[in-house]
């Protein structure tokens, strides 16, 4: 699988940038945002048979590629928002961010039971926030019923789930400071308006 990556445009002009310098504040070029996250349903996709099954999630991109595309629309449509939000100019930067959707199945619903071994994911308020690994078979009846520890002598194994995610806004010199608070509106945009769950604060690179 490959990391895909598109852009949107945007322009970012600070009125005063010697006024940044003497309060001593770092400068940053071109500065790219790291994220850690547990992603939106939307932002994963099924395994190719999950229609057959009835594995995978309401609102889930049934193609990696689209999962890809809409991640990556929603994260450069935060950027802008957050500039917007800054009263910052937003014409002629380029705003490129980078994902790959990973492959989440929820438990088979229709033909034959979830495998034992299966990874299926968990949903809390529509962010897959862990993986489940059954160590047994899970039937039919009950999976619409989350019943996933029916024999809690063979339990099933759970972890937490993250993945990464970066943008980078090409074109611009400002503060850590400033960045910071751009990053900070994103987190906010992006958990009340995609139900992305950070695992941590945004981190400002270069």
């Amino acid at each position: 699988m490959q990391i895909a990556s598109c852009s949107l445009g945007a322009h970012l002009k600070f009125s005063n940038p010697k006024s940044v310098l003497r309060n001593g504040f770092s400068h940053v070029q071109n500065p790219t945002l790291d994220m850690e996250l547990s992603p939106p349903v939307a932002w994963t996709y099924p395994d190719p048979n999950s229609e057959a099954f009835g594995s995978f999630f309401p609102g889930q991109s049934l193609l990696q590629s689209d999962a890809n595309i809409k991640a990556m629309s929603d994260i450069e449509a935060a950027v802008i928002s957050a500039l917007v939000d800054s009263k910052i100019s937003t014409q002629g930067v380029s705003v490129r961010s980078s994902y790959q959707a990973p492959e989440i199945n929820d438990c088979r619903k229709v033909s034959m039971a979830t495998p034992k071994g299966t990874n299926i994911g968990i949903v809390e308020a529509n962010a897959v926030v862990k993986l489940l690994t059954p160590a047994v078979d899970i039937t039919i009846a009950d999976c619409p019923n989350r019943n996933f520890y029916s024999t809690p002598t063979t339990p099933p194994t759970v972890q937490d789930f993250s993945i990464r995610a970066a943008v980078t806004i090409q074109g611009v010199t400002a503060s850590k400071y400033q960045i910071r608070q751009i990053a900070r509106s994103m987190m906010v945009t992006l958990n009340f308006r995609n139900s992305v769950r950070f695992i941590s604060e945004i981190k400002v690179k270069n």
